[in-house]
């Protein structure tokens, strides 16, 4: 698997022209990390990114490692750790070049997954010297980057188990709770609600993005339904995917659901 940062050259120069009203060009970096997260499963003590510098100058990171929670509300917790080791820490490599960064960790898991995340933070590279005699100056920008990389150490038998909890419908708005019971992490790839009357066919149909549901862990939803839509259906199909598996429920919709206080 491949990533590429994306390009916000043009994005940053508009938001900097913006704030500080000049002409002022931004640069941002441009390179690709692969893989894109870190799994070690039961006996593998480490595992080998290639960080791969795709732009015309030289580029700089700084690494840290954290421990990696979820609260129910979707908010990251990251705790510095040391269990997880990590070379090299701070490098620079030249255009088109490329970089080993080789990652493991103190001790495995037994009971439940370990999750952390390793974070690439981008430094200003140093500046070449200018020539001598030349007196032009010219103001860019950089715009720096952090990579966050997840990194799971997987137990002895890893296994997620999805469910959803506590689904209601109150004033307009869906509200429900998918809980992961195993203990090992699961994704969630896109919820997706729909409205039925009195056919077959959905009258209107509403998305939202899904995240990580670590071992152990709950991530709480609300969706928002517009009035109207909910007061022209009468059941409504939830559909959660996740990288374990689909889970789908149906809830009658009763007129004071729909209701505002």
């Amino acid at each position: 698997m491949h990533a590429k940062i994306p390009n916000v050259r043009g994005l940053m120069a508009v938001i900097a022209g913006a704030v500080i009203s000049l002409a002022v060009p931004a640069r941002a970096a441009n390179f690709a990390l692969s893989p894109i997260k870190v799994t070690l499963v039961r006996g593998e003590h480490s595992q080998l990114l290639v960080m791969t510098n795709q732009d015309n100058v030289p580029l700089r990171f700084q690494l840290n490692a954290y421990r990696w929670d979820e609260r129910p509300d979707g908010q990251m917790v990251l705790t510095p750790t040391d269990d997880v080791i990590f070379f090299p820490q701070l490098f620079d490599f030249p255009p088109h070049g490329t970089q080993n960064i080789r990652v493991g960790v103190v001790a495995p898991a037994i009971d439940g997954e370990k999750t952390y995340r390793l974070v690439m933070h981008q430094l200003k590279s140093f500046e070449p010297p200018r020539p001598a005699g030349n007196t032009e100056t010219t103001t860019v920008i950089d715009v720096l980057t952090n990579i966050s990389v997840p990194v799971f150490v997987e137990p002895p038998a890893p296994t997620a188990q999805v469910s959803v909890s506590s689904v209601t419908l109150s004033n307009s708005t869906l509200s429900f709770t998918v809980r992961n019971s195993g203990n090992a992490h699961l994704r969630i790839k896109s919820l997706r609600v729909e409205g039925f009357g009195a056919g077959t066919q959905p009258i209107f149909s509403k998305t939202a993005q899904g995240w990580y549901v670590l071992a152990g862990g709950s991530r709480n939803y609300e969706l928002a339904l517009s009035r109207t839509d909910c007061s022209r259906a009468n059941r409504l199909n939830l559909l959660v995917e996740t990288d374990r598996g689909n889970l789908q429920i149906d809830l009658p919709i009763g007129a004071a659901s729909c209701a505002t206080n």
